[in-house]
């Protein structure tokens, strides 16, 4: 009978931490645990490209892609033509530096617009699509201001963009 008894305690035992070892398991722990992606990792240098503007048409882009400590970092330079409200078309440029997150970049900077004097958003997204290129798209908008006060609005419109990596 006591034998009987300790096979029982023991078979309990054994069952109760079997099945908290598959839960663990299940839950991620390092026994049953996936094995973490790769990070994506582009190539660092220049990159040449085109970008299509609703008000301008299509022209020649440049960029960067350069790594800061262990952040990856996109910056693409292109210039658009801004229209607005009152039909006046001014010189616009979005160029600034995006950190990357994972395969994909999007950031919004704000600040003065020099041609009006009003207030100007930037705003950039895109991705990656392998190591060696990248799409997205761009926007400026800004405001009338001293400069330019009967300007009203002013837009490039979403511009979009495809670079790959200059050899």
């Amino acid at each position: 009978m006591k034998n009987a008894r300790l096979v029982l305690l023991v078979s309990s035992i054994l069952a109760v931490a079997l099945s908290v070892g598959v839960a663990a398991s299940a839950a991620g722990a390092p026994g049953g645990a996936k094995p973490k992606p790769a990070e994506f990792k582009p190539k660092v240098g220049d990159y040449v490209g085109t970008a299509t503007a609703p008000n301008s048409g299509t022209s020649r882009v440049t960029g960067q892609v350069a790594k800061e400590g262990r952040k990856y970092v996109v910056q693409v330079l292109i210039q658009a033509t801004s229209v607005c409200t009152d039909g006046e078309q001014l010189n616009a440029g979005v160029g600034f530096p995006v950190s990357l997150n994972g395969k994909a970049f999007k950031a919004t900077e704000a600040g003065k617009d020099v041609f009006t004097g009003g207030t100007a958003t930037w705003t950039v997204s895109g991705s990656f699509t392998s190591e060696t290129a990248l799409t997205g798209k761009a926007k400026k908008e800004s405001t009338a201001g001293p400069n330019r006060p009967e300007v009203g609005t002013c837009t490039t419109g979403d511009v979009k963009f495809s670079l790959h990596f200059k050899k």
